[in-house]
């Protein structure tokens, strides 16, 4: 309302179209939250989700990683990644995507301004091992409290969210039976680490 009401007070021409732009986005983001919170409202009601064997986790860590790339960069972040080929899992394809692209956005929410972000996904002992790290420091409080819903930490972007991606990261992490963390390394940066079993010839 507030965004419709600088549109009425706009000058000129050049001055609405801003404005309608700032409403669109209003919009979109209003809509992933909202997508988010319903998403969230479904894995935590105990329903059954279809999981495929076979799902390659590798290819898909690389698209997304591709995907946040351009934009990590444009804001001055150093992006590197480190992919170990081959590693399938058993897991909802359209869940799992959504879990990684989770913990992409959140590093890049809460790294500062010029900072570094390093994706690896690797195999140990029959589990896959995939880290997101990022400089920057995360309070202790924040550590045991991160993957609870609507709890913001402070965002470096200026945007702290709704709280609501890792909680959905921890919800679709459950449903998988995977294991996920958040901490501070000794190195100074975070790290979110999700494990679980590999396999799944698909």
């Amino acid at each position: 309302r507030s965004d419709v009401r600088q549109i009425e007070m706009a000058g000129d021409k050049g001055e609405r179209a801003t404005r309608v732009a700032g409403v669109d986005q209003t919009i979109d983001t209003a809509n992933g939250r909202l997508e988010s919170v319903m998403q969230l409202f479904r894995l935590q009601a105990d329903a059954e989700i279809a999981m495929t064997a076979g799902v390659e986790l590798d290819q898909l860590v690389e698209d997304l990683v591709y995907d946040h790339a351009g934009m990590l960069e444009d804001r001055s972040f150093d992006v590197s990644h480190s992919i170990a080929p081959g590693i399938r899992v058993t897991a909802n394809a359209n869940l799992l995507e959504l879990l990684v692209d989770n913990l992409l956005s959140n590093a890049g929410k809460y790294t500062p301004a010029g900072g570094q972000i390093a994706v690896s996904l690797s195999v140990d002992g029959g589990r896959f091992v995939l880290d997101v790290e990022n400089t920057g420091d995360l309070p202790d409080a924040l550590a045991e409290t991160a993957f609870t819903r609507y709890v913001q930490g402070d965002g470096k972007g200026g945007n702290t969210g709704a709280g609501l991606g890792l909680a959905l990261v921890a919800s679709i992490a459950q449903k998988h039976g995977f294991d996920v963390s958040l901490r501070q390394t000794k190195g100074g940066r975070v790290r979110a680490r999700l494990t679980g079993p590999v396999g799944g010839d698909g």
